[in-house]
C-alpha cells in the first residue's frame, strides 16, 4: 500500500484542493453543507457535510467518510472528464471511488495489450489520452 493510498485528506484541504483546481463553490448561504461544481450549471458535483462525501450527479453518486489522496484524485478525473471519456473507465458512467481506480489499472491493461494490433491504433490512443488526464489530475508533493 502506497502513501497515496493511505493518506488521509480533511475536508477543509480537500475544499482548497477544489477550488485550486478550478472548481467554483456553489454553497447556498443557509446550507451548513459545501457544495462544488466545475461550473454553476454543471450537473457533476462534490458535496459535503460534518461527515461524508459525496461526489456524482443528483441521480447517481458515491459517498465517503474518510478520502485519501487516491480517492481526491478520482474525484478531480471525474469532475474534469467528460461523460463519454468517464463512460469508458467506469462502465456506465456513474462515479463510484473503487471503480474509478480499477478502471484506469484495467485500461492500462488495455494499452499495453493493445500495443501489438494494429487495428487498435485508435482505441489505444484514446486510452492513453485518457489515462493521461487521470495522471495529471492531482500531484502531491511529500
Amino acid at each position: 500500500m502506497s502513501l497515496t493510498e493511505t493518506l488521509i485528506i480533511g475536508q477543509s484541504e480537500l475544499a482548497e484542493i477544489l477550488l485550486n483546481s478550478g472548481l467554483v463553490e456553489t454553497t447556498k448561504i443557509s446550507d451548513y453543507k459545501r457544495e462544488f461544481k466545475k461550473s454553476k450549471s454543471s450537473n457533476k458535483s462534490v458535496y459535503f457535510n460534518h461527515s461524508n462525501t459525496r461526489v456524482g450527479t443528483l441521480s447517481a453518486h458515491d459517498e465517503k467518510i474518510t478520502l485519501t489522496i487516491c480517492d481526491v484524485k478520482s474525484i478531480l478525473f471525474f469532475i474534469n472528464t467528460s461523460k463519454a471519456d468517464f463512460s469508458k473507465i467506469v462502465y456506465g458512467g456513474n462515479f463510484q471511488y473503487d471503480s474509478v481506480v480499477m478502471g484506469i489499472e484495467s485500461a492500462r491493461k488495455k494499452i499495453n495489450s493493445y500495443e501489438n494490433f494494429p487495428k487498435m491504433k485508435s482505441q489505444r490512443d484514446n486510452l492513453i489520452r485518457i489515462v493521461a488526464v487521470y495522471d495529471g489530475c492531482f500531484k502531491v508533493e511529500i
